[in-house]
């Protein structure tokens, strides 16, 4: 097997270990996040994170991303069922712990995928590559646990939009900021969403 591929393969083994089997959201990012900042430093996929700026793709990922953010603000209140926090505490996240793992999660998650999947696993390709369909494809793991088939298709695409993206940006400018910069708004606007859904 491919080494890339192997290594593709390391959110979907984190997300079945953790979520599927132990049922906890820490055992789950404990898993992934080790592996991926173990495989980055190896790699030193790490370099090109403060290179790469381009004012048309800046403008346009990070705007997008806003974008992005505002939709799932007012989308997520119509697609979460109202069980959610049920699930979240069954998944090791009460009230303090989530609002500790959304900070931790917000925070450090962009800094290892956008490295992970878009330099490591990354590609030249110029059409959709096996490592976009894997990043959109792993979320979906963790999304069927909270909404219905339909919005998992929704999701899949806008991620696979979404990986397919960055992954063009950073071929083109030959560094990550922007895409950890949008990154980073995404997941922030995601997880706040959440957080003002719950309390």
């Amino acid at each position: 097997m491919n080494l890339k591929y192997a290594l593709a393969l390391l959110p979907f083994i984190a997300i079945i270990i953790g979520l599927y089997v132990f049922s906890n959201v820490w055992i789950t990012t404990a898993i992934y996040h080790g592996g991926m900042l173990i495989t980055i430093l190896v790699t030193k996929s790490f370099k090109q994170v403060r290179k790469g700026w381009s004012a048309p793709w800046g403008r346009g990922l990070i705007g997008g991303s806003v974008g992005v953010g505002l939709f799932f603000l007012f989308l997520m209140p119509r697609i979460v069922p109202t069980t959610v926090g049920e699930q979240l505490v069954s998944l090791g996240l009460g009230t303090t712990a989530l609002l500790v793992w959304i900070v931790y999660f917000s925070l450090v998650n962009p800094f290892l995928e956008e490295p992970f999947w878009r330099r490591t696993l990354g590609s030249d390709r110029k059409g959709i590559a096996a490592s976009d369909v894997l990043y959109a494809g792993y979320h979906l793991l963790v999304l069927a646990l909270f909404v219905t088939w339909p919005w998992l298709i929704l999701e899949f695409i806008i991620l696979l939009g979404a990986a397919y993206l960055f992954r063009q940006c950073v071929r083109a400018t030959q560094g990550l900021l922007i895409p950890l910069l949008a990154h980073l708004i995404v997941d922030i606007s995601v997880s706040v969403t959440i957080f003002l859904l719950l309390s």
